[in-house]
Order: structure tokens, then sequence, then C-alpha cells
């Protein structure tokens, strides 16, 4: 379906010849949907925004999914279903999920798009720090039975979904809770499930500080964030003291039983008497430390076969080991990198990403995975039957802050692949020179509004505009155009009127 947008009036053609003529953006003859909107803060360009997408959705673009990436939480449009982003909400979207694609996917992949978005913060990884997260992620996918070298692994077949039979459990939430977290589980009211060894909230409960964990998925599943921190967790103590999950576990078992025993006779003390159930306490903590010396003799005696030399080989050191687990933590502790899908309106055209709330890293390692993910579903759905047919669009509000020059930036590839998969993108900024060159060269439609002078230099010989053409400008009244059409040749920018 064609899709077609009036900009605005040819100033030219009505000043000198007193006729209004419509320049229009068309779909059909337009080399790309690629646009870009520059001009100075005041200028009008959060309503040109809107402009924009209110004259795509009547204009033809009704079957379009407008993805809306806003850092200041104010490009409303109407019928839109919007969700806000935050370090609280419980919602976001899972970084480390594997596309089943054979051409596409995989585990290989999926661990080197992890790495390069945490890579495009401000805070880059060392490569001794690379090369640990990288066996970690691999492990990781292993454990969860993603094998790299198998792609008939890399999908969840039915098969997979462990049956768990609900009778008489109807109401419940199960968490996913690990077992060095179960005091704080129970401190907060989960109760143990003794037949399914989980445990569980009734319906309701699943709020506020319960939130950190998700819910229990039986069977086989696509590993978490949160997952990668358990597993490097429990990397970093087998390393750390020597010894297998095993030992750890039935280690951290014994620390929480002389806790609570010590915790016990001080209060009972500090009342002048001695703890009722001393005995008991100390028969659990007995029964504890067996369990730990027995996991701990079998694990030397398992250090015959020299795989567990190896692997801390394989981890460096406890220094870097620790390194990545904290980064992975702080990662986690973001908010955004959760399993429960976003609540957006399916029927919706217009989707908005309000992430206002999160701070720049925050903000460049949601849009970098959101934009992958994009962009891979739209590569996986295969070439689009018309070259300018558009199925999805992405407006990126203050794009400056999310390009570089690097031909991996994945804006940069989006400029110079998407459109034969039918995706169009609209970046806003306050003035052109902010953007790469490969997006300036690929953008079809062009729209400068009144720019700060100290750009006018810079704009003119990147886009070769008359410097009097910019700074002619009126505010909120003329911009100057520019469009790559199919089949003619490039034409100079002009000046339109507005439509208000």
């Amino acid at each position: 379906m064609t899709i077609r947008i009036p900009l605005g009036l040819d100033n030219y053609v009505l000043t000198q010849e007193n006729k209004e003529r419509q320049v229009v953006w068309d779909s059909e003859s337009a080399i790309n949907g690629h646009m870009l909107i520059a001009g100075d803060s005041g200028t009008g360009k959060t309503h040109r925004l809107r402009r924009l997408i209110e004259a795509m959705l009547r204009n033809g673009g009704s079957q379009v999914r407008f993805h809306i990436f806003d850092i200041h939480g104010d490009i409303t449009i109407s019928n839109e279903s919007v969700v806000k982003f935050s370090e609280t909400t419980d919602y976001g979207f899972n970084p480390l999920a594997i596309n089943p694609d054979p051409d596409f996917g995989g585990v290989r992949k999926q661990i080197q798009r992890f790495i390069t978005g945490i890579n495009k913060t401000s805070r880059k990884l060392g490569p001794r720090q690379e090369a640990v997260l990288r066996y970690l992620l691999s492990d990781l996918y292993k454990a969860h039975k993603f094998m790299e070298d198998d792609p008939s692994t890399w999908c969840i077949r039915p098969e997979d979904v462990q049956a768990v039979s609900m009778v008489g459990k109807e109401g419940r939430i199960y968490l996913d809770v690990a077992f060095e977290e179960k005091d704080l589980a129970k401190s907060l009211g989960c109760q143990w499930d003794t037949e399914l060894k989980a445990w569980w909230i009734h319906q309701g409960q699943h709020v506020g500080q319960l939130c950190q964990w998700p819910e229990k998925i039986w069977g086989k599943y696509q590993p978490t964030l949160l997952d990668a921190v358990r597993f490097a967790r429990r990397k970093l103590e087998a390393i750390f003291i020597g010894a297998n999950s095993v030992a750890v576990n039935y280690l951290s078992d014994v620390n929480s039983k002389a806790s609570a025993y010590h915790r016990k006779v001080a209060e009972a003390l500090r009342r002048g008497h001695e703890p009722e159930d001393k005995d008991k306490l100390l028969e659990q903590l007995a029964t504890a430390q067996e369990k730990a010396i027995s996991a701990y003799s079998q694990y030397l005696k398992s250090i015959q076969n020299g795989r567990e030399m190896a692997e801390v080989l394989r981890y460096d050191s406890v220094e870097v080991l620790k390194s990545v687990y904290e980064r992975l933590e702080n990662l986690r502790a973001i908010g955004i990198f959760r399993s429960a899908v976003p609540p957006f309106d399916p029927n919706a055209a217009v989707w908005r990403y309000d992430i206002k709330y999160l701070a720049p890293d925050e903000r460049l390692l949601f849009v970098f995975f959101k934009l992958e993910d994009l962009f891979n579903k739209a590569v996986q759905r295969g070439v689009v039957s018309n070259d300018n047919k558009i199925r999805d669009v992405i407006l990126i509000d203050e794009a400056h802050n999310f390009f570089t020059d690097d031909e991996d930036n994945i804006l940069n590839r989006i400029a110079k692949e998407a459109r034969k998969f039918g995706i169009a993108l609209i970046c806003a900024s306050q003035s052109p020179t902010h953007f790469s060159s490969d997006f300036l060269t690929n953008v079809a439609l062009k729209i400068m509004l009144p720019l700060d002078l100290t750009y006018w230099e810079g704009t003119a010989r990147k886009l070769n505009i008359e410097k009097d053409q910019l700074k002619n400008l009126i505010p909120r009244e003329t911009a100057l155009v520019h469009i790559k059409e199919s089949g003619r040749k490039s034409s100079k920018f002009r000046t339109i009127k507005l439509s208000q």
C-alpha cells in the first residue's frame, strides 16, 4: 500500500507564481522510508514528528507498526499504546534469548550481540573480561541445553516443556528462587511446595520485592540475565573456594544453619535464658556439616579427571570473573532486562517506548538490544514483495545519542540494509552534523527546521546547502526539504511553507 505524506507548500511557487503546490513524500517514488528531521530546540521538531506519524497513519500506513523510542516522554500519538520503562517496572526484554533461525540466529551470534551491546556503553569490557564473559555465557547456554554447534537445540519444542500437575494448587504463582535466596524468600512470605520443590505465593502477591524473582518455568527455557548472574556467582564461588556447585550449595546451607543457631542463641541470652530449640538447631547444623564434608570429599576425588583445573584456567582469575559477575549484576539492577513481555496493545498501530527514566547508558543498551531484535525479526520474515513496502517504522528522538560512525552500529546497518526488509527509520536531532555518513547518504527525506547558527557552516558543507537558505528559515513557518526519488536526478534542497 502506498503511503503519502504532505509536507507543505513549495515556497518558490507560492511566492513567485502565487500558486499552491503541495510537496509530498510518496513511498512509491522515494528510494526508501528513512527520514531525518533536524532543528534547534523550540523550532517544532516534536510537533513535526507527530504530524509525520499521523499523516502516515491517515494516508496508507494503518497496517504499519510504529515503534517510537521517546527519551523525553512527549511524543504522544492518538490511540497509541505506551509502556514506561524504569528500574521499578516488572517487564522488559531478555537480551539472552536465542534466535532459533539456523542462518541468522544461534548461540554464538547471541553471545556476540550481548557483548557488543555492553561495549556500546561508556564502560567497555576489557579483553580478559570479554573472554571470560564469552566462556560464561557459552557454559550457561550449554547448561540450558542450547548447544553452539547444534541448531536443532536452538528452539524450545513442545516435548521440552515439562508438564506439571497443578491440581489443588490453583491460584498459586511459583517463583524461580535460587538456593541461597531461600531465607529471603521465606521472610517475604513465600511458601515451600515439598512436592514440586519450589517456592510459591498467591495470585496478586507478585509485587514489590517479590518481583526480583520471575515466575518459574518448568522444563527447558531461554536463559535470562538473572540466570547469568546466578551462574556467574556459582562459578565465582566454586573457583574461589575450590569446590563444585553441589559442594557450594551445601556450604551455603551450613552458613545458613550456623547463622540461625547463633541468632537464636543471642536472642535467648538477651532475654536471660537458654534457647528452647538449641539441641534441634545444633542437630540441623551437624547434619548440614556432614553433607558439606561428604560433598567436598566427592569433589576432591573427582579432581582425578583434571577438568576442574581446566575450568579454573578457562575463567582466568577470581578478580576477572568477579568483575564480570559485578557487571552482570549491575546490568540486572537496571530493571529493563526482565523476562516478562511489555504489555503493549497488539491492536494499536503505534507502540511508544517511554525511556525518559533511564540513564544515558541504560538508554543505549535498551535501544541497541531492541533495534537488534526488530532488525533480526524483519530479516527472518524475509524480503518484502515490493521494494518500497513498509512494515515497521522506527522513530528515534534525540538520535545523536545512539549514532556512531562504526559500521556495526545498528542504526547504520538499518539505514543501509533494512529497506528491503520493510523497515523505515525516522531520526530527529538538533543538527544533521550529529549523524553518521552512512545514515545521511541513505536517508530519502531530509527536513531542516531552523538550526542554531553554530551548526550552519557544518550543515551547509555536509549536505551541500547554501548557507543563506539556513539563515532565512523562520521557526514553525518554513523548512528546507530534500527527497531522494527513484529514477530522478538528485535535486537541491527547497524551501517549503509548513502545514500547521
